[in-house]
This record gives structure tokens, sequence and C-alpha cells, in this order.
């Protein structure tokens, strides 16, 4: 070999070095898949990714790593078949299963290696773990139905808008009622047609908002459908949205405010006009030009004081706007207040007429004080009158001169001389008051009452709008609470009967959890069809817009249960989905066959035993004559054999009467102390000779830890034997009959009871027990592989006179039920033809 061919090789060798070392250590997940979705080679990455022995992975069909969820095993499948197809793949996004059952999300890139014919050999993918990615892309959701909750219930306007493209792109129900326009109709306008003549104005704010995050303005108007100019304060801030900055602005409607303000500049305009008119007149008298300044000045003072308190009022209720609680709301006033009211002390209170308290909720005090926020105190200390209720505050000037509520004797301690109640009224109710105290008599002027009066005014909203929004929260709770908490099944679905949101109950039903039912069809759920019966009540309640109800036992689980669905309207009455609930009422629908037929069973047993009475008297007479006549001695041979043959039969009847009497009297039991196992062994070995000469093996597999019972052992022993007989006539050469006992200590019977019926089958009668009663219980098993029973034949089992034996009567059933039932137990019976027949015996120890 010449030197070049050396050193190619060399060079060759580590080339390939150098790609594998980029290959294995690579910091991407690099899979080679085989045209028949085996696994050819893996890199480090994608081992650590998915938790699997590169061995594991080896050889290992890729489509058994994927997830088994629409996005996983059935996009995966799909992406393979156009794999198979020869088609490229570009980026796709998959759930795979790590090999601790946990998912991960992967975006997935390959290209096809081909052979020289253009067969495609296999498929090289990337992988990208994005599982972070998604996890922030459903927080984001959860975030965005937070806030559209807050702007869908804000009492202020909020507008989403995009300036630079003069485009509304979202508005909240108070826009809408501010503007006197629909949703759709706000949508469809531009920015400039709320406000046609500030654009230039408000482009110049919203680029003042975009640089700085935020901003608020009042020197804007909207234009509403009416053509009316509303004066707004408008409070904004950037968002982002889909990579476009945009603004998201409250909107307050300020026109009495604005009012206001202009009332004050044409007093401002008025004043100066007159100290103009009085100016000019200063050269006929000095003394009247200082009258006039010093009015002036005043005046100026007054208009100073005015501004100020207007300057307070707004600081107060951008504060008041900006808490979430009433002690917020209430602090965020009162640290203001001292600059308007010349007060020792102030404080507000809140009112709870139903408990009879009233909770001072914050206090701003210039000296220390016994008394602080969250006190409560009974009603009658605060002295409400009816002035106070009506809306008027109360002036006490002096408290030593002048009767005051209880309330201020507990505060004269601190010097109070005088005080000011004044009502916090909402909704032409009193919810509390603003209390302003000092230390000096008569020192509240009615300038001071009339800001206290507007402070309360603001106060009182703030406040009633935070209990209103604590209750609407509490209830909010309290509806999750309750949802979660119901055992009946609920769901809501949209209008294309897809399942919004699921409670726990309704996902146990289906044995899944609830972020699995959400997203399904309701078909899909509750029929496994991706079609809607005909018969279906939820899309039936959307169409006719009324609330349905059915009951049904063609769900894809087991059972009968009640449906019923209610529609979801909007503001226009148009239906948006619905609610739907399902209660499964497969126990209470077969305990209340089984109470029906226990009731007929106990008026058949009474006619029986009145029947059997009137044949028991004429059979006892024909007895004694059939005897007498046997007991002669002149009677022909062949009359003697009708006599003997005569009194047989006479027996024979004797005894079937006296069976039926038994099976229609109650049974008396001779309880004693005995042991369940070993009645059940001595039952077994009366049948042992039986059972040999069927060629039938009985096995028997008695629990060690069944206690002794106080039981009758001799009427027990006839019911084990009396089902073991009917095991043994139902099997056949060579089958095996199953004899087993299990204990059950402390036990709930409702859990019990409920139990069996799920299975199926039926009971021999209604098993009785009181709500939330708990026993010690014994079951008793038979078990054989006969012929078994349909469902009619295992109906009527325990029917008296109902048999499917040629020679048999129909009562070993029904007396074997009694003797249980007077034992305080039932019998469950299940079968199924060609598998056969088990009987439970449930004994209450």
């Amino acid at each position: 070999m010449s030197y070049e061919d050396n050193w190619a090789e060399k060079s060759l060798w580590e080339s390939e070095e150098r790609f594998r070392d980029l290959y294995e250590n690579a910091p991407l997940a690099y899979f080679s898949v085989g045209v028949d979705g085996s696994i050819h080679m893996v890199n480090r990455r994608a081992v650590e990714l998915l938790g699997y022995d590169r061995e594991a992975l080896i050889g290992h069909p890729i489509l058994d790593l994927y997830a088994d969820t629409p996005a996983g095993r059935e996009k995966a499948r799909q992406l393979q078949e156009r794999i198979r197809a020869g088609e490229e793949i570009g980026d796709t996004e998959l759930e795979m299963r790590r090999v601790d059952g946990s998912t991960v999300w992967v975006n997935v890139s390959g290209r096809l290696i081909r052979d020289a014919r253009g067969r495609v050999l296999e498929w090289r993918a990337m992988m990208v773990d994005i599982t972070e990615r998604k996890r922030a892309e459903e927080a984001l959701r959860e975030s965005e139905e937070k806030f559209h909750k807050i702007f869908d219930y804000s009492n202020d306007a909020i507008f989403l808008i995009d300036p630079e493209r003069d485009k509304i792109l979202d508005v909240n129900p108070q826009a809408c009622r501010l503007l006197g326009y629909s949703r759709a109709e706000l949508l469809s306008l531009p920015v400039s047609a709320i406000h046609p003549h500030e654009m230039p104005q408000f482009l110049r704010f919203s680029r003042l908002v975009l640089g700085a995050g935020h901003g608020w303005t009042d020197e804007l108007t909207c234009m509403t459908r009416t053509r009316r100019s509303l004066p707004a304060e408008i409070s904004a801030s950037s968002v982002n949205i889909k990579g476009q900055r945009c603004l998201i602005a409250m909107v307050r409607d300020i026109t009495e405010r604005k009012r206001a303000e202009e009332a004050l500049n044409r007093a401002r305009e008025e004043l100066e006009h007159r100290v103009r008119e009085r100016t000019a007149e200063l050269s006929q008298a000095n003394t009247q030009l200082r009258q006039q300044i010093a009015e002036r000045k005043r005046a100026e003072a007054a208009l100073r004081q005015y501004t100020k308190r207007l300057e307070i009022l707004r600081e107060i209720d951008r504060a008041i706007l900006a808490a979430r609680s009433s002690e917020a709301i209430a602090e965020a006033a009162l640290r203001h207040i001292q600059q308007l009211v010349p007060c020792h002390r102030a404080s507000v209170s809140v009112f709870d007429f139903q408990a009879k308290q009233g909770i001072i909720i914050a206090t701003h005090v210039r000296g220390a004080t016994r008394m602080g926020a969250g006190v409560r105190l009974p009603m009658d200390v605060f002295g409400i009158t009816d002035e106070l209720r009506r809306g008027k505050a109360r002036i006490v000037d002096d408290v030593h001169t002048e009767p005051q509520p209880p309330v201020i004797g507990l505060l004269q301690v601190e010097g109070l001389r005088c005080f000011v109640n004044v009502p916090l009224i909402a909704q032409g109710e009193l919810i509390g008051t603003l209390n302003l105290g000092s230390d000096r008599p008569r020192a509240f002027s009615p300038e001071h009452i009339a800001v206290a009066e507007e402070i309360a005014d603001i106060l009182a909203i703030g406040i009633k709008q935070a209990h209103l929004f604590q209750e609407v929260r509490r209830r909010q709770e309290e509806w999750e609470v309750t949802f979660e908490a119901l055992a009946d099944g609920i769901f809501v679905f949209d209008r294309e009967s897809t399942i919004k949101r699921a409670n726990p109950a309704l996902a146990a039903m289906f044995d899944t959890t609830p972020e699995q039912v959400e997203g399904q069809k309701v078909s899909h759920l509750l029929y496994g069809t991706e079609e809607s019966p005909a018969d279906c009540i939820f899309r039936e309640a959307i169409a006719s817009r009324r609330a349905i109800h059915r009951e049904t036992n063609r769900l894809t689980i087991p059972g009968t249960f009640s449906l019923s669905a209610s529609p979801i309207v909007d503001e226009a009455g148009r239906p948006t989905g619905g609610v739907g609930t399902i209660r499964d009422m497969t126990t209470e629908k077969r305990l209340r066959d089984e109470l029906a037929r226990s009731a007929q069973l106990a008026a058949i047993g009474r006619m029986t035993a009145q029947i059997a009475h009137e044949i028991k008297n004429p059979l006892t007479s024909l007895n004694l004559y059939v005897r007498y006549l046997q007991s002669m001695e002149k009677i022909p041979g062949e009359a003697a054999e009708v006599v003997s043959r005569i009194v047989n039969t006479v027996d024979e009847l004797k005894s079937t009467v006296d069976e039926i009497v038994n099976v229609a009297r109650p049974v008396t039991l001779s309880r004693e102390p005995t042991s369940i196992n070993e009645l059940l062994r001595q039952v077994v070995d009366l049948l042992t000779e039986q059972s040999r000469r069927r060629n039938v093996t009985i096995e028997t597999a008695l629990a060690g830890d069944v206690p002794v019972g106080d039981v009758d052992p001799r009427q027990l022993k006839k019911v084990f034997l009396n089902l073991l007989l009917n095991a043994l006539e139902a099997s056949s050469a060579g089958d095996t009959i199953h004899v087993a006992t299990s204990y059950r200590a402390h036990c709930l019977i409702q859990d019990i009871v409920e139990e069996l019926a799920r299975r199926g089958g039926v009971f021999s009668t209604v098993p009785q027990y009181r709500p939330g009663e708990r026993a010690n219980i014994v079951h008793v098993s038979i078990r054989d592989h006969g012929h078994g029973m349909d469902l009619a034949t295992l109906e009527r089992m325990f029917d008296p006179f109902f048999t499917t034996k040629p020679n048999g009567m129909g009562l070993g059933l029904v007396n074997a039920s009694m003797i249980v039932n007077q034992h305080g137990g039932w019998i469950h019976a299940q079968s199924e033809p060609g598998v056969g027949t088990e009987i439970l015996v449930c004994l209450k120890l």
C-alpha cells in the first residue's frame, strides 16, 4: 500500500472518529429509524432524554416510545406513514413517553437516507426537548383566562388598542355601556372614531405610555354613539400582543369633575373681572384699594385651598382605585384626609347589622391610642341614629356639653373634645361611618364637613365594591368546592359538544382524570362514537334551549344512568354550550326492583299458606278414612293394593303441604356459637359419596380468619346442603364445585351491597341496613361450572314454585332465602349460560 493510501485511510478514520464524537456528544437527541419503524442508532442525549438504556432502545419500535395521546402515538403513526411514503419531514411537535412513565414534548425534524435507486433505507431524526416551552404556553393560557375574567367584570371601561394601526382590538362590557355601542360595533371602529378631534394628542399620549410602560391623562375625551363627547380619565399600560406593542387603557367618565373644574374656571374669571373693575377705581380711594387687595388675597387663598382640595381628592380617588380590600381603601383615604380637615383622630367604621357589630377597619391618629384597625364593638356603642341612616352627618362641637355615643366616651382618654360622624351610604343603605375627632371644641367648619362628606361618598362606593368583589370571589370558591365535591358527574361543554370542564366524580365514573376528560367530545366519552346518537340530549338541549332529563343504559360504561342537560346562553339568548350531569342509578334501580319482588313474594307466601291450610284439613280426614280401610281384614287383594297406593299418595301430598306451610311460616332460630367453616365441612362430607358417583369434585378454600358466630347450625346446614345439591345437579361429570369463605370485619354494609349490585346478578331479598351501619360479614361462595342460567331465569330463581327441574317444587331456594334473611343476611346469585353459577351467602356475625 502506498503512502498516499495510508494517509487517506488514516484521514478517513480520523474523520469518522470526529463524526462519532460529534454525534455521540451532541446537545440534541439523534435517532436513526428503519423503514419498519425500529431504532437503528441513538446518541447519548437521546438516551438521557427518554431514560432508557441504549441496548433497550436499539431495535425497539419507535412508535412504542410515544405517549398514548393524540399528540403522541397517533400523530407519530401518521408521521411514520409519511416516512414510508418517502415524504421529507420538517419540524413536528410530538409527545413521547419516558421509561418512568412521564411524558416529554419534543420537536422532531429529519431527513430520509436513500440507496442508489432512491429507495428509503432509514430516517435520521433530530429531537429537541420543548417540554418547558409547552408548560410555559399552558401557564400563559391560564394567565390569559384570569385576565379575561378581570377584564370582563371590571367596573371601569377597558380598551385594548393598537394605536399605530388605529385599531380597537378588544373591549369589556363596561366600555360598551360607556359609549353606547355593542362589542361588535366597537371592534369594527377605528380608534380615531372614539377620538375624532384629538388623534394627535392621543398618539402623543400613546407614545408616552409605550416609552414609559404606563401613563395617565385626563385631557382627552371619548365620542359616544350619540355623538356626545365625554371627558375621560385614562390610565394606560403597554402590553405586547403577538409581537405588536399595544395599549390596555382603563377609561372613566369624569364629566362631573370637569363640570366642577369649569365652574371653578368661571369663578376665577369672574373674580379676575371683578378685580380689574376694582383696580380701575384705585385712583378714587386708597381705602377702597386696600379693601380690594385684601379681598383679592382672600379669594386667591380660597382658590389655592380649593385647588389643593381637588388635587388631594384626586389622589384619594386614585389610591382607592388601586386598593383591593375595604381596609386598604380606608387606609388610602385616611392617609390624605388630615391635609384637608384639621383632625386629631380619623377612623373608618363599617357595620355588620346582622351580627350587630361595628368594625373599625382603619385608624390614623397623631398620638398613641388603645384602639386600632380590626377592633369589633357592639352596635349600640356607635349610637346609630335615624339622621345617620338618612345620610346626615352627626356633629358634636363639645363632648363636655353635648350627649355623645358610648364609643366617644372610650376615646376621651386621648383628650377628644369634638367629633363628626359622616355616614357612608351605598345604594341607599348605611354601611359605616367616617369618624373625625379633634382635641379642640368646635374645630370643624361647614367647609370641613363638606369635604368629609365628599370623601365619605368616595369611600362608600369603594368599600361597597370591595365587599361585592370579595363576595363574588367567595361564591366562586364555594362553586369550585361544590363542583369538585359533588358525587354526580358534572361537565361543561361548548356548542361543538367539546367538554371544557369536568369534575372528579365524572372522571372516576369513566376511570380517568378530569384533565383527560377535558377536550373530549361528549359523544366519544359517553357513547364511544365520533357522532352523537339521534336521541342525544346534550345536542337537543342546545337546539331547543331548554333543560332535558333522560334515563339510559347505553353508555360506554355498564349500568343505568340518569342524564340531564341544561343550555348556557349569552346576553342575546344564543346558546353557547351547556352543563351536563350524570347520576349512576344502577344500584337504586336494582334495589327498587328487588323491593317490589320481595313484596310480591310475601303476598304469594301468605296466599300459599292459606291454600295449604284449606287443603290440610280435608287431607287429614281422608288419611284417617284410608288408614281405617287399610286396617280392615276382609278386603280383596286388588282393593288392598289400591288402598295402599292411596295411603302412599296421601302421605306424599301431606309432605308437600307441610313443606309449603313451612315455607310460609316464619323461621324460628335456635342460635348457638357455631363455626361456619365447620358447618361447610360437615355438608361437604355428607355429599362425598353422591359427588363421587357423579364424578364431580368439591374443592374448599375456607378462610382461616372466619370467627365463630351466633347462628342456628341446623337451619344453616339446610341452606348449604340445598345450595350444594343444586350445584351437583347442574354439574357434569369431570366438573369441579368451588366452596370458599371470606371475612370482612367492621365494614360498611352499604359498600358491600353496592359492590354486589355493580357486579350484576340478583339478590334473594332487598338487603336491610341502616345508613352508616357497620358489621362483621362472612361470605360463603358456592360456584359451579354447569350449564348456567339466562337473565330471565336468574331473575325468577327465588320466586316460590319456580323451578327448572322436572320433579322440583321451586321451594328450596325460597326456604334458604328465608333462613338467611332471618339471620340478618342475604343471598346474591350470578350466572351466565355455558359458564356456570355462583351463589354468595352473606351473613352478619
